[in-house]
This record gives structure tokens, sequence and C-alpha cells, in this order.
């Protein structure tokens, strides 16, 4: 069980670092007339759990064009969830 477990959280966090990867390439490509047109949000929304604690408590915004800011909020929210998978694994084992 506890490798299924292991091998289902690791599957979860790739999946989810694949998505959020889209999501920023998606974001910094040139909108054909969306209305309204929103840049920066689907970015916001799927680094939420890192993005809105910086800029509530600390801030700082993240740069979402930048490389380096994604690249640290998208592994920070992947270890969240996977930290997250396991606790839940671990609580519901027992």
């Amino acid at each position: 069980m506890n490798f299924f477990t292991n091998r289902l959280a690791l599957l979860l966090t790739g999946l989810y670092i694949a998505f959020a990867l889209w999501v920023v390439r998606d974001s910094r490509l040139p909108s054909t007339g969306a209305w309204p047109p929103l840049p920066g949000l689907g970015p916001f929304l799927i680094t939420f759990p890192i993005s809105a604690p910086l800029e509530a408590l600390l801030r700082i915004r993240l740069d979402h064009r930048s490389n380096l800011h994604m690249a640290f909020a998208i592994s920070s929210t992947s270890l969240l969830l996977y930290s997250l998978i396991r606790l839940l694994q671990r609580f519901f084992s027992r």
C-alpha cells in the first residue's frame, strides 16, 4: 500500500506540474480578443497556495513573466501538494 500511494502522490504531483507549466506557457502567448483580458490570472490561480500568502502577508508580488519566480512558485506548490497527499494517505491508512 505504501508503494502504491507514494506512486499515486508522485503521479498527481507530476500531473499538476505539467498542467501548471501549460497554464504559464499559455498565459505568455499573445491573446486574441478575449474579453476582459486578465493577464497573469491563470498563473496566479495555479500557484494560489504560494502566491496569495506572499502577496497578503509579505507584500511580495510574483512576476508571472519571470521564469525564476514561476519555477519557485510551481515547485513550492507541487511540494505542498505532494506533502498534503502523503499526509492524507497516512491519516486514512490508520
